[in-house]
């Protein structure tokens, strides 16, 4: 699995079971070190899939779905979203996938796609990616 493809289904995921507005993850867990203990991880064991690095998560964090709101339920549909937009911005500004997230979940348009309730979730990753390059 790649790095982006694993940090961003955790937040994503992290944001569905704890009804948190993805961007709002991504900051806590880059504060906290989660992200670079991810990447630490990946660079151990490259060869595990998103339910080893969420299972990680878990025990971490006990990460069970307790929101009694489903204000990010569509997070599958917005982590395949993100991951080809953070992706582009890698692509665009030459960075690591940690360096394209904390790009991506510090603009304004990732507060707008994080809640469902706007259906940006819907959008096409070109017209996200554009968004938030203008910012």
């Amino acid at each position: 699995m790649d790095e982006l493809r694993m940090i961003v289904s955790c937040i994503e995921y992290y944001s569905y079971a704890k009804n948190i507005p993805g961007n709002k993850v991504f900051e806590a867990f880059d504060k906290n070190g989660v992200i670079q203990l991810l990447q630490d991880t990946r660079n151990q064991f490259p060869e595990m899939d998103t339910s080893f690095y969420i299972g990680m998560i878990d025990g971490m964090m006990a990460l069970e779905r307790d929101a009694e709101e489903d204000t990010y339920g569509h997070y599958e549909e917005r982590t395949e979203l993100l991951i080809d937009v953070v992706g582009r911005m890698a692509k665009a500004h030459r960075m690591d996938a940690a360096e394209a997230c904390r790009m991506y979940y510090g603009t304004k348009i990732a507060a707008t796609v994080a809640e469902d309730s706007t259906g940006y979730y819907k959008k096409s990753a070109e017209e996200i990616f554009e968004a938030a390059e203008k910012e």
